[in-house]
Parts: C-alpha cells; structure tokens; sequence
C-alpha cells in the first residue's frame, strides 16, 4: 500500500447525531455493511467481494468477512453495525451520496478531491469504525478501493481480533495462576478465567483446556543447546505429544502444512493442520508453534487444538491464538531451574 494512502487513513472522531449517549455497537464483526448507490454498487461488488472476502483454510475453507449492502430504509440498524463502509461518487448522485455529505458535512466533489478516504470513529455507537470513500466516478472509486482493500483488510481483522479478545478475557486473568507459572516454569502464559489447566512438571508440559467447544493451549518445552531447529523435529516432536497427551491424537498428513515465521520477534516454525483421532471418530483444526529460547537454553511448543464439530472453526482459533500471544518467558530461567525434570525418551540428532 502507497504511503500517501496509508496516511491518509487517520481517525476523524464525530460528534454524536444525538444528545442522549451512544449505544454500544452490535452483530457480527465479521459483516461489512456498505452503503452505495446503484451505479456504485454495481461498479465495486467484485472489487469488494475479492478484496475482502477472503478464506482462511481451517478443516475447511472459511470465509473471514463477508460483504453485506443494505438500504437506507435500514439506516437505524447501520447506524448500531460495528463495520460500515460508505462509498460515493461525484458523478452518479442519489440518496447514498446526500447521506454521506450529511454524514460528513462536505458535498461529494470537495471529499473526492481532499479526502477520498476517511475512517470515523464512533460516529453513532461506542465500537463503531466507519469508513467513507469517495471519488468522481464509479470507476474511479473501484480503483481506489482496490489500492485500500489491504488497508481495510487489515483494519477489520484488528478490530475483530480486538474483540475476541475482550469477550475471552472478559472476566479477567488467572493472575495467581500466571505468577505460579513464572515461579514454578521460568514462563507465563495469561490464561482468561475460567480454564481448567493440567500440569504434568515431570514431562515438562502444561495443558489449559475450556469446553463447549473443546479448545486446548499445551505448552511443552526442553533443554535446548544448539541454535537452530529442524522442520523435521518439531513435527516428529508435535506427532509424540500430541499421541501421548490426547488419547493417541494424530495428524492428517495430506491436510498438514508448515512453513518459518515470526512469533514474539523470534524465528518459529509454524504447523497448521488437521487432527485425526480414530478411536474415538474424532478430528479438528491444530496450529502448533515451535521456537527457541536461546538465553533459556530451551525450545518451546505451543500447540492449539480445537473439537467443534458442526461450529464454525475461525473464532475458536483466533481466541487460542491470542491465548498463544501471551507467552513469555521470565528472564533469568533456565537450565539450571529444569534440570529436575525428565524430557522425552528420544532427543534430537544432530
């Protein structure tokens, strides 16, 4: 994305239409709700389709967000959704281009001209972003949303990320419980009340779980001298845990994919796949994550599970993700505060 669009994307904060207090804004923060004229409609569809409704590859492909265009005659519940996009041009007036002047205060010309694209915060509910964009004609407004549709991706996938994460932790920390894993395991992990969590120090692994669905967060780590890690291993690694901890979990190869990126700033091989389980008919989503701590002198492996058959399985993996985002090792621990307890029978070759 061109840095002069990027900064043209900055916060307007708008006085409420109203005098009374703003309500809180409600439904799916996976909708887009847009607002356009005909003419416009019919020019940016695709744009938006393919620019927004993207799928992400869980046990199925899943749609992320997805683009929903409403009437004005429904102004009174656009003006309660958390994702709105108006769109206008200067050239094909109707209703959706008067509102958007209103909204804003400028006639459609002048917004093409100076501000193309601007993002309202709570315009009529707390939560609420609005996005507007404006531009001469139809065409000329598909083309910008093309170059912003990356922009707007990645805002909404904030946002949404955002308020999975106030639903998750909306009753708070297991403060006593993180500080008991600083204490006790050299590294914390903020855990929303209530899990239930399973501690096994002696095969150095750790396990949160929560039900209705079924969602789980191990942490795994050992003595780690080298400083790299092969696929290879934190694969082997993840197929032993994962039979010996779930009741002989296994992978399905065929679904199973991995690849290097970054977590907390490190280096990390990511695993992202299916699990089967035959004994008991069972499979879902898995994201493992393998890394080293070189100052511990440890790798680590978190792994994420979800069962939630007939459930969509996104929100469910976005909340154990950012369970995973807490992690941190506690400065000062190490080998020396681990050496009591007993790996795997197998070690790394090499």
């Amino acid at each position: 994305m061109p840095n002069p669009l990027r900064r043209r994307l900055a916060w307007l904060v708008v006085a409420p239409m109203l005098a009374c207090a703003k309500p809180q804004a409600g439904g799916d923060y996976r909708e887009i709700s847009v607002l356009a004229d005909d003419a416009v409609w019919a020019t940016v569809e695709s744009t938006l389709v393919r620019g927004l409704e993207r799928t992400v590859l869980l046990l199925d492909e899943e749609t992320v967000f997805w683009v929903h265009r409403v009437s004005l005659d429904r102004e009174t519940t656009v003006r309660r959704r958390p994702h709105v996009l108006l769109l206008a041009a200067s050239e094909e007036r109707g209703p959706i281009a008067d509102f958007v002047s209103a909204v804003l205060g400028k006639d459609i010309p002048t917004l093409a001209t100076s501000s193309p694209f601007v993002r309202l915060k709570d315009p009529w509910a707390h939560g609420q972003a609005v996005y507007v964009v404006t531009a001469q004609t139809p065409s000329a407004l598909d083309s910008v949303l093309g170059r912003a549709c990356e922009v707007l991706y990645e805002d909404f996938l904030a946002r949404y990320r955002e308020r999975v994460r106030e639903r998750l932790y909306v009753r708070g920390e297991d403060r006593a419980r993180t500080e008991k894993l600083a204490s006790r395991f050299g590294w914390i992990l903020r855990v929303p009340r209530p899990w239930d969590v399973e501690e096994k120090p002696d095969e150095r692994w750790v396990h949160f779980v929560k039900t209705d669905p079924d969602r789980h967060v191990s942490v795994y780590w050992e003595d780690w001298q080298d400083t790299t890690v092969s696929p290879e291993y934190c694969l082997r690694l993840r197929r032993a845990l994962a039979w010996r901890h779930y009741d002989e979990d296994a992978i399905d190869e065929s679904r199973t994919r991995y690849g290097w990126t970054r977590f907390q700033g490190r280096p990390a091989l990511e695993i992202t796949g299916a699990w089967v389980n035959e004994k008991y008919v069972a499979g879902g989503p898995f994201r493992t994550i393998c890394f080293l701590v070189p100052e511990q002198r440890r790798l680590y492996l978190l792994d994420l599970v979800t069962f939630a058959p007939d459930r969509p399985k996104f929100y469910v993996m976005t909340q154990l993700g950012i369970i995973a985002e807490t992690f941190a090792p506690v400065a000062g621990t190490g080998r020396r505060e681990t050496s009591e307890h007993h790996s795997l029978s197998w070690r790394p070759h090499g």
